[in-house]
């Protein structure tokens, strides 16, 4: 009734055919028996489970597992680099494919069972030659595990409805996978860390009960076009890097959405629009988030109180920023707008800072307007380029000129010149410079004495 763990290890057995009465092919039964190409079982097989590593490294062409078969354990048909066909029957009773139960085959095609919960961390990874998968009409899966498909040849695959979670890199760099879809009431509620990084995506339709996109989900999707998302989304936040190096060409933020992470959308190239629906909860764009895109123009939603250090640093079609009638934006971060093409800019009255070089380099920036009731206390270093006009409110505090501080608690400060701000500064990298000159020749006249 049992095959024990190592029976025929490192034999040369060619074929083989399992009698009916075996329950259980245990750990390691026939690996490494590198002649072994043919595997039969009964038609009346009691089999219940194919052990952890029962055939790796053997030359299998093809197995057709039992429809008493419940699992096939971690590894079980690993390295197995002739094995093409994997077949299942209609009345199959298998519930779990374990890591690694497939990774590094053949396999040119797969149909899952129904009754499979979960696929396992790497169970087809690099099945280089896979280039189709599905599933029966009422399928249980729930999981897909960590680099289950990764690196696979994939093409298309359709994500069943009960799926709750894609895990981390579950489908990274399947190349040729171009088209990923959803049933019509899908479960799914997070896409795991870099899941389809690097993958041939050319679009993506996000269903509605995602709540993350998480870290590097799609990064390096370099055919990735278009993202959509459901009439009802719950998604409240995309993660660092998420979109970053895809060619997104527009894009329209959920109202749920609170918070848009760490270089989410940075170097989307070809990323010209970005829209926000009428009722946004959006709090904080994050560092880098659209750093060198194409936004040629943009309505900040009221409620985001902070644009993160470098948000949108070398968008050099950016041309209008606008803030909504109700802003609640305290900080504009470092860099933020930083080396793009905007005009002139009107600051909103809460905006306390204006880090430093916000606006460096912004060559086309002729006007910069502050409100009566502005609270803005600190105009940070090097903020804007020459040529620029301002006429800074009552509440700043301080103004950061190069090393220097100034206070102007006690007078209102017209039109600011603001090529002073250079002068500053290269008179504070002389004065450093000649100090240390200083220092080390009074060092070697000591020396010498």
């Amino acid at each position: 009734a049992r095959i024990g763990d190592a029976a025929f290890w490192n034999t040369s057995i060619e074929s083989l055919s399992i009698p009916d009465s075996v329950v259980e092919l245990c750990s390691r039964c026939f690996a490494n028996c590198k002649s072994l190409r043919h595997v039969i079982f009964g038609t009346n097989s009691q089999l219940e489970r194919i052990g952890n590593k029962t055939f790796i490294g053997t030359n299998v062409e093809e197995v057709s597992i039992p429809d008493s078969v419940v699992e096939l354990g971690d590894g079980c048909f690993y390295e197995c680099k002739n094995l093409r066909r994997v077949t299942f029957g209609s009345k199959s009773s298998l519930e779990r494919i374990c890591e690694d139960a497939f990774a590094y085959t053949a396999i040119e095609w797969l149909s899952i069972p129904d009754g499979v919960v979960e696929l396992g961390g790497e169970c087809f990874a690099w099945c280089e030659s896979l280039s189709s998968v599905t599933f029966g009409p009422n399928p249980s899966l729930a999981r897909i595990g960590k680099w289950a498909f990764a690196y696979a040849g994939l093409e298309s695959i359709s994500i069943p409805d009960g799926v709750v979670e894609l895990c981390d890199r579950c489908f990274a760099c399947c190349k040729k996978l171009r088209s990923v879809t959803f049933g019509p009431n899908p479960s799914l509620q997070r896409i795991g860390v870099e899941a389809f990084a690097c993958a041939g995506l050319e679009s993506i339709s996000i269903p509605d009960g995602v709540v993350e996109l998480c870290y590097r989900c799609f990064e390096g999707c370099k055919s990735l076009r278009s993202v959509t998302f459901g009439p009802n989304p719950s998604l409240a936040r995309i993660c660092e890097e998420a979109f970053a190096y895809t060619a997104i060409e527009s894009l329209s933020i959920p109202d749920g959405v609170v918070e848009l992470c760490y270089r989410c959308f940075a170097r989307c190239e070809s990323l010209s629009s970005v829209t926000f629906g009428p009722n946004p909860s959006l709090a904080r764009i994050g560092k880098w988030a659209f750093s060198s895109t194409a936004i040629v123009s943009l309505i900040i939603p009221d409620n985001v109180r902070e644009l993160g250090d470098w948000c949108f640093f070398g968008c050099k079609n950016l041309r209008h920023v606008i803030f909504g009638p109700n802003p609640s934006l305290a900080r504009i971060g470092k860099w933020a707008f930083s080396s793009t093409a905007i005009e002139s800019l009107i600051i909103p009255d809460n905006v306390r800072e204006l880090g430093d070089r916000c606006f460096y380099n912004c060559r086309s920036l002729r006007h910069v307007i502050f409100g009566a009731d502005s609270k803005l206390a600190l105009i940070g270093k090097d903020v804007f380029c020459d040529g620029s006009e301002i006429d800074a409110p009552e509440s700043v505090q301080a103004i950061i000129r190069g090393f220097t501080v100034e206070t102007t608690q006690e007078s209102h400060i017209a039109p600011i010149n603001l090529s002073n701000q250079y002068l500053h500064t290269i008179f504070g990298y002389l004065k450093n410079i000649i100090s240390k000159i200083k220092y080390c020749i009074s060092s070697i006249w000591n020396s010498v004495i």
